[in-house]
């Protein structure tokens, strides 16, 4: 698009103009891509927490017109916001991805945490409900310890094979089944 005027009537005319359709995306690294640098994830961010219009989305975040619409073009194309009104909103994918966005920041927020439960798990000589009760002791929010006794970690893996689990045991029997606590 040559001009910004004309690339905004593009993006958010489709609905009036049946002939004319984005582009979704569709995989996993287009999504990730379409949030890949700062001023995107800046964007989402923003209108996550407060839908806002253009203008003050652009003044806000300190971004030129086409560093904006370049990175909306994308978020929207991803299928995470949509326009309403002069306003931006997250789908309801795009909920979901930026769900999944803080979760990534809160892991990296706890990651010396996890990579001292990695060095601890390595040696093969702890037994596992010593290695639950690290987990349990290290991590404090509760997503990343849920996702850390999940079905399809390593851990719970192990004591299904001592049949101290069942798959459908939740996260808070598995810790009790193998603690004993």
């Amino acid at each position: 698009m040559k001009n910004t005027k004309q690339y905004k009537s593009w993006l958010y005319n489709e609905s009036n103009n049946p002939t004319r359709k984005v582009q979704r995306m569709d995989s996993t690294a287009d999504v990730l891509n379409a949030i890949s640098d700062d001023k995107s994830l800046a964007i989402l961010r923003s209108i996550a927490i407060a839908s806002a219009d253009s203008g003050i989305l652009i003044s806000n975040l300190n971004l030129t017109r086409k560093q904006y619409y370049s990175r909306l073009y994308n978020l929207v194309r991803a299928g995470l916001i949509r326009k309403e009104k002069r306003k931006h909103f997250l789908t309801s994918f795009g909920k979901i991805v930026y769900g999944a966005q803080l979760t990534i920041g809160r892991a990296i927020s706890n990651s010396w945490k996890l990579k001292a439960i990695d060095s601890i798990g390595t040696s093969g000589n702890l037994p596992l409900d010593e290695h639950l009760k690290i987990i349990n002791t290290i991590i404090d929010d509760k997503e990343i310890k849920e996702i850390l006794l999940s079905k399809s970690s390593n851990l719970p893996a192990i004591a299904m094979n001592d049949n101290k689990l069942s798959p459908d045991d939740n996260v808070e029997n598995r810790y009790i089944k193998c603690t004993g606590n």
